[in-house]
């Protein structure tokens, strides 16, 4: 009898771009695809385990042979650690927050390149982190004399690319050290870090 044969194939390649965009709904996805895998992964391991003579029985009543084949990711050992869930060196913001920040990206820095737009997440961060700025994301955007756009934060019109800066900012590769703290065209103070478009980042004061 001809023996008929299907091959069940699985591969997850998920954008890196797309993990830091949609990081939370990509989670609530995680423990099913991990069922998925592990239900594969016993399938496979009790069909490499069972007898010939078992085989030989289900070809002989069915005339169908089903293979399992999980196919391994084509990637390294780093790639692979890259696919996994990407951790923030600033911890955990609300979305609320998150949105708070992409506004004020929008209204101090829309013009500027997205590394720039980063930085300028950055930096906001970087000051929640800081002993001597407000320990959150409001207090800090809010402080009096700091952010001279805040009152204009209700009519920001934020896009992809200011949400992306934040996601980037949380879950990418630094662009800032943690002790860079301002921004402005000119400079804050003599103690420079750099400059990205039209905006000079410095560190901290020395605080006596």
């Amino acid at each position: 009898m001809e023996q008929q044969f299907f091959t069940i194939e699985v591969q997850v390649q998920p954008s890196r771009m797309e993990r830091l965009r949609q990081r939370r709904e990509l989670a609530r996805l995680k423990a099913a695809l991990a069922a998925a895998c592990l239900v594969s992964l016993v399938l496979t391991i009790l069909l490499i385990s069972s007898s010939c003579s078992a085989e030989k029985e289900i070809e002989a009543e069915s005339g169908w042979t089903v293979t399992v084949q999980l196919l391994a990711p084509e990637e390294t050992a780093g790639q692979q650690a890259e696919a996994e869930e990407p951790q923030s060196r600033y911890g955990e913001i609300t979305e609320d927050e998150r949105e708070l920040i992409a506004r004020v990206i929008y209204l101090e820095a829309r013009g500027e390149p997205a590394e720039g737009q980063q930085a300028v997440a950055e930096v906001i961060l970087n000051r929640v982190a800081a002993d001597n700025f407000p320990g959150s994301v409001k207090g800090v955007i809010y402080q009096e004399g700091q952010f001279s756009t805040a009152s204009a934060i209700p009519e920001a019109e934020p896009g992809e690319a200011q949400y992306a800066a934040v996601d980037a900012a949380m879950y990418g590769d630094p662009v800032l050290p943690m002790d860079v703290v301002y921004f402005s065209r000119e400079g804050e103070n003599d103690d420079v870090w750099g400059t990205i478009g039209a905006h000079v980042f410095c560190y901290q004061y020395e605080w006596e």
